[in-house]
């Protein structure tokens, strides 16, 4: 009898002791996300810009979908637009280029979000191929996530903590996209890229081509209508590239689609200026020609936008 009563002490005291472990497990835990949330609120930790593609667009995204202040620009479209850095068009200016994605998503990220920047600059070329990401604008506008993330910032993308800790190890170390651009543009290796370019650009567009881009150009004149009733001005824009493979018969196909489906006379395009720009892969600006481009936004579409 005393045997039975001790095993069943023991089985009680080691029940009692698993269950003071899980307590205290789950109040540690608590205590380390409110003391990371202080943290950032307190600005003591600082957010990340994301350690590869998928987490920049989530970031950008993020960052776009829960800003409360007013926005005087956005840029949508692809990593043609996404190398055009916010900073270098000015304050207020969002860039919700996807890097691998398309125009279309990022219409979509400006659709469903109730306030509508004053000016949205909208990419259109061969990109427009590419259908919307509806699993991406799912997870964005998810109510619960939507909501635990405007309120909680550690729940962002760019507050992850390994992401956090990737990314300031990069700085520390001293990394920087100039430095690595440099090496590319002084290396075989964009002779080898301008090339390839060039041969893709010499062929016209293939008939399941214009069908695909055809059908994705109504997508986007549905969503610039919605859009465009907010009084946002829309402004349609193709960012320059290579000059050297500006007049190749692709670049000529589709800027005559484009003027067939996007007429002047009914949407606002921004002119390029004319410039000998470089790309680094006969696709994507320099970043010196991004800094030069940006500039030249700011000074066509925002100068007196903002106030």
């Amino acid at each position: 009898m005393r045997l039975s009563t001790s095993n069943f002490n023991v089985k009680r005291m080691v029940a009692a002791a698993k269950g003071n472990f899980v307590s205290r497990s789950l109040l540690i835990a608590l205590l380390a996300i409110v003391l990371y949330q202080v943290m950032i609120s307190s600005n003591v930790i600082s957010p990340s810009e994301g350690i590869n593609l998928q987490q920049m667009n989530n970031i950008k995204m993020q960052r776009y979908a829960y800003e409360k202040s007013d926005i005087d620009m956005a840029l949508v479209g692809s990593s043609i637009t996404a190398k055009i850095r916010s900073e270098y068009i000015g304050d207020k200016v969002y860039n919700i280029a996807l890097r691998g994605g398309s125009t279309q998503t990022g219409l979509e990220i400006v659709r469903q979000k109730k306030a509508k920047p004053k000016v949205l600059l909208v990419e259109l070329n061969d990109t427009i191929s590419r259908p919307v990401d509806q699993e991406l604008i799912g997870s964005l506008y998810n109510p619960f996530l939507y909501m635990l993330r405007a309120n909680f910032s550690m729940f962002k993308q760019e507050y992850r903590p390994v992401g956090v800790f990737l990314y300031n190890l990069t700085r520390l170390v001293g990394w920087k996209r100039e430095s690595r651009e440099q090496n590319i543009l002084n290396s075989p290796l964009r002779k080898m890229l301008l090339q390839r370019q060039k041969e893709k650009l010499t062929l016209g567009l293939s008939p399941e081509q214009k069908e695909l881009i055809t059908e994705q150009a109504n997508i986007i004149k549905e969503q610039l209508e919605g859009i465009g009733s907010y009084q946002t001005r829309v402004v349609l824009f193709n960012p320059p590239g290579e000059s050297s493979l500006e007049e190749t018969l692709q670049k000529r196909e589709m800027q005559l689609l484009l003027d067939d489906w996007f007429p002047s006379d009914r949407f606002e395009w921004l002119v390029n200026p004319e410039k000998d720009w470089t790309t680094t892969d006969g696709v994507h600006l320099t970043i010196n020609d991004a800094k030069v481009y940006g500039a030249y936004l700011r000074s066509q579409l925002l100068d007196g936008v903002s106030g």
